[in-house]
């Protein structure tokens, strides 16, 4: 696994980086190259293979950033004064923000994700398994969410949500991929309730 502690973060990094993910989500993971990133990234295979083992370890470096990032969100909204429903929206505005970069065959392979992708989505959830328990704990502890509830419990539910976005007869019932995205979200955190009037 890519130690990203340990990657030096150069502007020709970064150019990696952004390139590589633009490409990604454009065009899917498998179809790109680490020649079409460095050719777009206008820096060489040498200092691509300086930073990274290979475009695996490009692809979990940038998964791993998109979790981060939506760590950065949840720490910013985690205050006593934020209503829990502003949380959800900000989360699910997040994955919506993703979801609008992706192409088709980004999504499609994210969707059927071959083995090696689900190893760095595995790894993922089992490192960021401690955070999301921490947050759980903290919004039960705020009674935002149901105290009487275990969080490990909360957790695996949040996990059957990868399972539902990768229902391909379930999400074919939407014209648009993200309207399924907002409704296995809403449904995750607002169950069978009707919406709230204001």
């Amino acid at each position: 696994m890519e130690n990203k502690t340990k990657l030096k973060k150069t502007k020709k990094f970064e150019s990696i980086v952004d390139n590589g993910e633009e490409l990604f989500f454009k065009y899917g993971m498998k179809r790109v190259t680490v020649e079409e990133i460095c050719k777009t990234a206008k820096t060489s295979k040498v200092t691509f293979y300086k930073h990274f083992k290979n475009k695996d370890g490009l692809i979990e470096y940038i998964f791993n950033k998109w979790m981060d990032e939506g760590y950065d969100i949840l720490n910013k909204i985690d205050t006593d004064d934020t209503p829990f429903e502003e949380k959800v929206q900000a989360m699910l505005d997040f994955k919506l923000y993703l979801a609008n970069k992706m192409s088709p065959q980004f999504m499609d392979e994210f969707q059927h994700m071959s083995p090696s992708f689900k190893k760095i989505i595995t790894d993922l959830k089992i490192k960021s398994y401690t955070r999301i328990i921490e947050y759980i704990k903290r919004w039960q502890e705020k009674d935002e969410i149901r105290s009487d509830m275990k969080p490990e419990f909360f957790l695996a539910i949040l996990n059957k949500m990868d399972e539902l976005y990768q229902n391909d007869q379930l999400s074919s019932l939407y014209d648009d991929y993200k309207d399924y995205i907002k409704e296995v979200f809403n449904f995750i955190f607002y169950g069978v309730s009707s919406p709230k009037k204001d």
